[in-house]
């Protein structure tokens, strides 16, 4: 079962970064043939990546654009992500959409649209920028994935 997932750079404190992986554990727990497509970014798609890798899942990237470790301002995100990089069985890299924003709502539209399951780590909020999680959350409805959304401010999740 291939999952796909979209969320938050910023998921909260170390309590909140447990919670969640703990929720994306529970949710993909017993998902036979697991399969996760991220875009690794940090926070909640870093997070999703390293549960279904010790799941034994594996885990395929969706690169918003050739040259994406720019957008990675911290070294430790950075390092991260290219260790989670260097273990995925695939990667696509989108071409340029002709800005960062653009090409991370492509990235989540092609996740999504590839998905059998999307799990949003998503504060209930509209996105800050084009292509942010309620954007992809949005896209997600329209075409009717089904969605598992944590939202970690009100420490809660439900299928949507």
């Amino acid at each position: 079962m291939k999952v796909g997932v979209t969320g938050h750079q910023s998921v909260g404190d170390d309590n909140a970064v447990r919670w969640v992986a703990s929720c994306i554990r529970e949710r993909l727990l017993s998902t036979p043939d697991l399969v996760g497509l991220s875009s690794l970014a940090k926070g909640a798609d870093q997070i999703f990546a390293s549960v279904v890798l010790d799941l034994g899942g594996t885990v395929e990237a969706v690169l918003p654009f050739p040259e994406y470790t720019r957008s990675f301002g911290d070294q430790s995100d950075l390092i991260r992500f290219e260790d989670l990089l260097s273990r995925c069985t695939n990667v696509t890299t989108l071409s340029f959409q002709g800005s960062d924003e653009s090409s991370y709502l492509a990235a989540g539209k092609y996740v999504v649209g590839n998905s059998d399951l999307v799990i949003a780590v998503w504060n209930g909020q509209p996105a800050a920028g084009v292509g942010g999680t309620a954007d992809i959350v949005r896209y997600a409805k329209q075409i009717g994935k089904p969605i598992f959304h944590i939202d970690p401010v009100r420490i809660r999740y439900t299928d949507i």
